[in-house]
């Protein structure tokens, strides 16, 4: 039997207050070593919550052995771009994913520096061209002067979230990045996991813990506001993921024996979802 669907929430019941000097704009000193707020829920038909501090490492305690903990395992792009206009005004560019025949799928500010035609200068003779306008408003680009593996490679900027106010610092290339990074892909990283360190991943699998991971391509839509009432109506843009057949195996296996499965942040739950 489907239970039936109570009334749904309007976005305003999601508000909080969030005050800006509470967002931190660097990581912790160390990475592994930022603090944890556990969610302990009691059983039964009404059950209620308790919230305890802790630190980063603890979370090695709450996981049973023979349980699954599943990883996003991309890595973030070079992909913000900041040029200028051939009028010498200021613009920027966020590569999405790649698209056919050497162009790239991308968004830009300001969106009259993007229409079809126009081109953005990126440094030394280089230059990001439009080449088309989508109809979600994205855009179809191509790279002039040079291919896009170099431009990335030469001009490429990483895209930190647009919470954090401040440009990009040499250690953002180590501390926005998880450790267990592989393919390229994402905007954004996949935030849950950068406090994972290679000890903590060796002390779960010491302690009988299963690591499997999972490729999600972080999309913009990560930050996208919900504008509408009903956040149903909320249009989510498309993400990429790949889900090994590893992965789905051990998932079958480790719910079988009654064991728990451990989404690393909200990019593996809607993947596994």
């Amino acid at each position: 039997m489907i239970a039936e669907r109570g009334p749904a929430l309007p976005t305003s019941a999601f508000d909080y207050d969030l005050p800006a000097e509470l967002i931190a704009q660097e990581p912790a000193a160390e990475r592994g070593q930022s603090r944890l707020l556990i969610v302990e829920r009691s059983a039964g038909e009404r059950p209620a919550a308790a919230f305890r501090d802790a630190m980063f490492p603890d979370f090695i305690d709450l996981v049973p052995p023979g349980d699954l903990v599943v990883l996003n395992s991309t890595r973030v792009r070079h992909a913000r771009f900041v040029g200028t206009r051939e009028s010498g005004a200021p613009a920027e560019v966020l590569l999405l994913h790649p698209g056919a025949d050497e162009t790239w799928i991308a968004i830009g500010k300001p969106g009259s520096a993007m229409r079809p035609g126009k081109r953005i200068m990126i440094g030394d003779g280089a230059a990001i061209a439009t080449v088309a306008m989508l109809e979600d408003g994205n855009r179809v680009v191509r790279f002039e002067g040079l291919d896009a593996a170099t431009a990335i490679q030469r001009f490429g900027r990483l895209p930190l979230p647009p919470y954090i106010r401040r440009d990009p610092v040499d250690s953002d290339e180590r501390r926005y990045q998880t450790v267990y990074a592989e393919r390229e892909g994402s905007v954004a990283a996949p935030t849950a996991g950068l406090h994972f360190t290679r000890e903590l991943l060796a002390a779960l699998e010491h302690r009988g813990v299963q690591l499997e991971r999972l490729d999600l391509e972080v999309g913009p839509g990560t930050f996208r506001p919900v504008e509408s009432d009903d956040p149903a109506a909320h249009q989510m843009h498309e993400e990429r993921y790949d889900i090994p057949r590893a992965l789905a195996d051990a998932v079958t296996r480790t719910r079988a024996a009654g064991g728990h499965v451990w989404a690393v942040g909200t990019t593996v739950v809607r993947a596994l979802e």
